[in-house]
């Protein structure tokens, strides 16, 4: 917000003031004003922050000065430390300091960040610091309280990570169109071939029709956050198209499952199924470094048929003593028994396009309702078409 720094204090040359005036209003409080002035502006909630950097007293002096600089850490702050290190003790310390403050017009969350240097090797760039690490805090705190996933490539580690919030299509009550672009597209472009493939090269899986799969992914996204996973699972390589668009939306890594075993794998996990389009037996292959104890797998995949790549799937994932929490695939042949195959397996299911017979060359699909966004990830089951939301799902290959 475009706010005069709070309180007015008053400075020397370098803009610097002492102690005992600053705090005449904490961080916090100059933070809170703040965004209570813009709220009331505007209605919205709101984010503001407050920065500080103090210069402590110099162990070497009589003097107990130190220095305060609130608001903007700008050149005046290089400008004062260089001076001062001449005269100053090697521990003389400079610390900054950023609050960030959270309103809604009815709660208040705050963030703290801070960060603290020898004066002598000291600089103004180290306020950013303090600044990432009070949003870090102040974001997790906001997941916790409003129900958010806070992720991040360094959560884990105990690292800071990213809030993640709805894309604007997830907006609720509005109607997503994934799943009707792909059946438009099965009907349109499909073909059926002697043997009873579905032959959807022209669009899935030889040529790719990138926004048409972008938006297949992001509806089955939405379908099954509610199963909160922190890995999705796939088999290469046309069941990585859309497997990378769910896990954009979702901010999850993709980890797919290798037919052959490459030179750089040593110690993996590895089972056998029979492959649906080669007629024959096939392995599937995941390290051992991309799975791990306890994880919460999402199986995505292009095709659902007879339910054999799901279960080799399912045996991976067990291998690695994790766990399946979903399945979602594009297009489901209702005439293979993949579904009721892998029902024991008691998870949720989504598939967007469910094809009900190929006979003579003709594609039937099955006409359903549009997927209407829900309130909160916890109702996707009442806002998806009529299905089984409790059955299991595999992905067998078209053509």
């Amino acid at each position: 917000a475009n706010f005069p720094d709070l309180p007015a204090l008053a400075d020397d040359a370098y803009g610097a003031a002492h102690q005992i005036e600053a705090e005449a209003m904490s961080l916090a409080d100059e933070a809170v004003v703040k965004a209570e002035m813009v709220h009331a502006a505007t209605g919205m909630p709101v984010l503001t922050e407050a920065s500080s950097v103090e210069l402590s007293s110099n162990p070497n002096s009589r003097s107990t000065k130190s220095y305060v600089f609130r608001g903007e850490v700008d050149s005046r702050v290089d400008e004062l430390m260089h001076k001062l290190r001449p005269l100053s003790a090697p521990n003389r310390a400079a610390v900054f300091h950023t609050v960030v403050a959270f309103t809604n017009g009815t709660h208040r969350v705050f963030g703290d960040g801070m960060a603290a240097a020898a004066l002598c090797i000291a600089n103004s760039t180290m306020a950013t610091i303090a600044r990432s690490a009070a949003y870090d805090d102040i974001l997790e705190k906001l997941a916790k309280e409003y129900g958010l996933r806070f992720t991040g490539p360094n959560v884990e580690a105990g690292g800071g990570g990213q809030v993640v919030l709805p894309s604007e299509s997830k907006v609720p009550g509005k109607e997503m169109p994934g799943a009707r672009m792909l059946r438009e597209r099965v009907l349109r472009d499909g073909k059926v071939l002697d043997s009873g493939i579905l032959k959807v090269s022209s669009f899935l899986n030889h040529q790719v029709d990138v926004n048409l799969i972008e938006a297949c992914g992001e509806e089955l996204a939405v379908r099954l956050e509610r199963t909160m996973p922190n890995k999705i699972l796939t088999v290469e390589a046309t069941g990585l198209v859309p497997s990378v668009f769910v896990g954009r939306y979702l901010n999850v890594p993709v980890v797919f499952a290798r037919k052959k075993r490459p030179l750089t794998i040593s110690d993996a996990f590895t089972v056998s199924y029979r492959s649906v389009t080669k007629g024959a037996m096939a392995e599937l292959i995941v390290s051992e470094e991309y799975l791990s104890p306890g994880d919460r797998v999402l199986l995505i995949d292009d095709f659902l048929a007879g339910g054999s790549t799901a279960e080799a799937l399912f045996k991976l994932i067990k291998m690695a003593n994790a766990k399946v929490v979903g399945v979602g695939v594009l297009i489901e042949k209702l005439d293979d028994s993949g579904r009721a195959f892998l029902s024991g397996y008691e998870v949720p299911v989504e598939s967007l396009v469910k094809v009900g017979g190929l006979d003579e060359g003709r594609i039937d699909v099955l006409d359903e309702p549009p997927f209407v966004v829900p309130q909160s990830p916890g109702d996707a089951s009442m806002a998806k078409p009529g299905t089984d939301d409790d059955a299991g799902a595999s992905g067998a290959k078209g053509a």
